[in-house]
């Protein structure tokens, strides 16, 4: 196993003893992501609050219709945004996107 950088070491230090997060994706109908949140609750309210809280940024990077719904599809455990794509969590912890090396841009960067 390679040796981590100071910076990664840093970064997963700073996790630590904290509550682990699991990191949720924006997909837009194109096929490209960007990271929404990393959040404690992978599930449809912990969701729902997160497109809330971040909901400027979201419209902006998604180019969401006006006419544009929000459904909750339970068994792929994600919501769908008609017209414009979908929040899901990529199954991954945030300590695991650090040490893949492969982080998702920050849909409020973009």
């Amino acid at each position: 196993m390679a040796a981590l950088s100071p910076a990664v070491s840093d970064r997963l230090r700073a996790l630590h003893n904290l509550p682990t997060r699991y990191e949720i994706a924006i997909t837009r109908l194109d096929g490209s992501r960007a990271l929404l949140c990393y959040t404690p609750r992978a599930n449809r309210s912990g969701m729902l609050e997160a497109l809330r809280q971040r909901g400027p940024a979201v419209l902006g990077w998604m180019a969401v219709p006006d006419d544009s719904l929000i459904r909750w599809d339970g068994k792929l455990r994600r919501l769908t945004l008609t017209g414009a794509g979908y929040v899901a969590p990529t199954g991954r912890t945030q300590r695991d996107a650090i040490m893949s090396g492969d982080e998702l841009p920050y849909v409020g960067c973009l």
